[in-house]
Parts: structure tokens; sequence; C-alpha cells
């Protein structure tokens, strides 16, 4: 039912507003944003073009989530110097409305809340609690400043291209996400609180076209050699790697963004490799070779339908299998000493850069070859609690032993092959360097872990706006579609 109606003042085109929250529309046909008012629509001239975003959803696509029906009325597309992000506002059947993202793999739906009392954004850092008065306390995980550089569909402000909107990110208990929207500064920040759900709990019904239609779902065609790279993960990463000819591109711009030289060492799992493990299908689909100033370390990047992602670690002595937590789980209150996970205390063993020095396949986040990390890992028994931090985004996970010929089972893969060949750091570096013998190895766990830069991603994104921060007047999911390896 349309609560406003009438024709585009710039192009004589219909123009319906269908959400009672929504400020503007970009029309269809010229791409005028359309305001309304108390007495008539009003043209505010001619919206940029949108950047090419790889997408599951689309503006008027209906479907639920976690079985609540929902209608997607709008995007808006920002950029905080990364790359462009995308953020749906969407409408419940029951008349309330509130911001779609997505980041590695998950969806972030956020609705606007009344705020409590809430600090400037000049006062809040990652890992701070904030009260958010009958939502609870939540964790911030990612700060940062967006752009907002386009839209399309109903939006419940107006497109001010060039308008930056600063943002805060948090987590809480039982997968609670939340996004304070401090917009430009010059009004009150704007709370949304929501939850965070696998990739599984979105059903989409199509009814119109992709963001992204030159992407085909079985193969992706790299802009540098041209060669088919099947599609692993198909409307759901940032950047490939291509196994031909090892340029880095950006698949929805089909712009080359690096050069590489070869691999130093061909992946123990092939690319493209599927199984099971712990009764979850999974599809390799990336692969990282990673660094710190004296170690070396490979990680495999798995898509699972209706879960995400999730990554597969070789450090020198062991294999292991990552799986992101949320930092509203995670107890900070003895860093950089200790952190504590589930009533167990995990105690530090390593803190160094690690940066990213080879890529191939698909990622989901806005790879770049050097990007670099802070990271921790603190370890109880055999398990590793991880910690990555890159600029005022941080992302936590945690980390088990998964044995080789667990792995090859899964995968088909030969059990006394490559990925059987386990060795201490000192045999591959000729010597140890920072550490002591075993203990050193350990000490490398947690380096390994990234599962979020920045992203990414994700991304969150990924990201971020809801997944990641929210738009301005009714933003919500600023912060998960973008940074780097977990964000936007």
């Amino acid at each position: 039912m349309a609560v406003a109606q009438g024709q585009c003042p710039q192009c004589g085109a219909p123009i319906t507003f269908g959400v009672g929250a929504s400020v503007s529309q970009v029309c269809k046909y010229c791409r005028h944003e359309v305001v309304r008012t108390d007495r008539d629509l009003k043209n505010m001239g001619r919206v940029a073009d949108l950047a090419p975003v790889p997408s599951l959803v689309a503006v008027d696509d209906t479907g639920t989530i976690d079985g609540q029906r929902i209608r997607v009325a709008g995007r808006v597309q920002l950029d905080h110097g990364a790359g462009p992000w995308d953020e749906w506002y969407i409408a419940f059947q029951d008349g309330r409305w509130g911001w779609l993202a997505s980041a590695q793999g998950n969806w972030y739906v956020t609705l606007a809340v009344t705020p409590p009392a809430l600090p400037p954004f000049e006062h809040v850092h990652v890992e701070q609690q904030i009260s958010l008065g009958a939502s609870g306390t939540f964790v911030v995980a990612e700060k940062k400043r967006g752009t907002i550089t386009s839209g399309e569909g109903e939006l419940p402000f107006e497109v001010r291209a060039g308008q930056t909107r600063a943002y805060a990110d948090l987590h809480g208990p039982n997968g609670g996400f939340a996004t304070i929207d401090y917009g430009d500064g010059s009004a009150t920040p704007t709370l949304f609180v929501g939850m965070q759900r696998p990739e599984g709990a979105l059903k989409i019904e199509a009814r119109s076209e992709r963001p992204v239609q030159e992407i085909g779902a079985e193969a992706i065609t790299c802009p540098n050699c041209g060669g088919n790279v099947p599609a692993l993960a198909p409307q759901r990463s940032e950047r490939l790697a291509c196994p031909y000819c090892n340029a880095v591109s950006e698949i929805a711009g089909r712009r080359v963004v690096a050069q590489q030289q070869a691999a130093r060492m061909s992946p123990d799992i092939p690319l493209g490799s599927r199984g099971a493990l712990d009764g979850q299908e999974y599809v390799v689909c990336g692969y990282v070779e990673r660094a710190s100033d004296e170690f070396a370390w490979q990680e495999y990047l798995l898509f699972g339908p209706g879960l995400g992602f999730r990554w597969l670690v070789k450090d020198e002595s062991t294999w292991l299998f990552v799986t992101p937590i949320s930092i509203a789980d995670v107890d900070t209150s003895s860093m950089p000493r200790a952190a504590g996970y589930r009533g167990q205390r995990y105690t530090l063993r390593n803190r160094n850069p690690a940066r990213v020095t080879y890529v191939l396949g698909e990622l989901y986040w806005k790879v770049q070859i050097g990007e670099a990390v802070e990271a921790m890992d603190f370890t109880h028994g055999g398990a590793v609690l991880s910690r990555e931090r890159a600029g005022d985004e941080v992302a936590w996970s945690v980390c088990t032993p998964k044995p080789w010929h667990e792995l090859a089972a899964a995968f088909k893969l030969d059990p006394s092959g490559a990925g059987s060949q386990l060795q201490a750091p000192a045999a591959v570096f000729g010597g140890g360097g920072g550490g002591g013998g075993g203990d050193t190895s350990m000490m490398t766990i947690g380096i390994v872990i990234a599962i979020v830069v920045l992203i990414i991603v994700c991304g969150v994104c990924s990201g971020s706006c809801s997944g990641g921060g929210g738009s301005s007047t009714g933003g919500g999911t600023w912060g998960s579609s973008g940074s780097s390896r977990g964000g936007k």
C-alpha cells in the first residue's frame, strides 16, 4: 500500500513511496532524487551512478529473514577509502523498517530504537563496553567514518554525495549487533539494534535484476589474461587472484588492482576442493600466504553454503580450524596478559604484525598484498584464542587443532601428501628467531588468524552500516561491509 505517490518532477515517471519512514526516492528512470514534502515532490538533482558491488539482494526483492517477511525498499552506497559497500533499506510486513548488510557470509539486520545517553564519537574505542539501555551492554568492534556516494530506491534520508557519517559497530550477547550512527556530528546519534545471522537465515525471492549482472554464476573472467576461473562463492567475493596469471582484480569492477609473482609453493588443498567437516559442506575458494618478521604460514578460505566463511590454517606444527566469535563473548579485562572465553582463561603466547604476501582464488574482502594487522594469540590446552586488529577494527576467533588425516579424508586427498608434512619453525627458518623450540611454534599460531581486517568482511561486511554501520538518518549497519578481512 502506497503512503505517498506522484510524478517525478524531472521526467514525469510515476513515484510511489511504500514505507512511511521514507524521505526520498531515486527515480529509476532518470536517477534524480525526489524528496517528499508536506505539499509536493521536490527534485533534488541527479544522483551519481552506483559502483558495481556484488550482492545476493536487489531493490524490490522480497523474502524472509528468520521467517519474518521483508521487502528491499532501497540501497545506499558508502565508502571509507577501501572501496564501496552497500547497505539495504528494508521494510517489514508489520510496518517496521530497518537495515540489512552483509560481511563474511553473514547478514546483519538492525532496527531503529530509542537511544540512551551515548558517549561522544571521540570517546569511543574498540573493545569498550557501552550500555544500550534496554538492549543490554554491547562491545565496540569497529569505529570508522564512511562517505555516502550514491543510492537507489526509497531511503529514509536525503542522498547527499560526499557527506561523511561517523559510526561505531558493536556486538552483544547471543548474536546481538548494533550500530551507533553519529552522522556528521550535527545531531543526536541514532541507535540501531538487531542481530548477526548466518547466510541461510535470509530467503530472498528475486524480483529485479542483480546489481552486478556480468558476474556469472559458473565462472569469473580474469580482466588481465581473459582466463575463465570457476566461481566458487559467486556474488559473495570482492576480489579474485587469478590462478593463471596471478593478477589480483576487483571482481565486480573487472579491474586489475595488483600484480604478484608466482606462488612459492602449491596449496596442499587445491582450490575447488569440496568436502564435509563436522557435518557441514565446504568448498575451498581462497588461499592466502602470510608472514611475520620471522615465520610464514598458509591459510585456506572455506565457504559453507548457508553458513558463510571459515578458515583452515597450516602453521608449521599443526592444522587449525578457525571460527569467528563475537567480541562480546571475550573477557578482555586481563589484557594483554590473558583473555577469557567460555569460562576458560587463555594466556598470551605471541604478539606480532601479520602481513599478506600472496593470495589465490576468491576472497571476500578487498585484499591487498602487504596489508598487515596486529595479531595476538592466547592459548589454553590445545586451543588458541586469536585477536586481530587493523586500525579501529578488531576481530576475535577461536582455533581448534584439526588432524591432517581428517582433512585429507574430507577433501579426498592423499593422507601422506604435503599437508601431512608439518615441521617446527626452526627447520624452516634455520634457527627460530624470537622464541624457543616448540613453544615458538605455538607462539605463532595466533598471528595466523585473519578473520576480520577490516575486512575484512566482509563485510560486512564488511566491511560496514548494518552489518557494519548505518546510513545517515536511518542507517543501521555501517560497519560490517568492508575493511579488509572481515569488514567492509
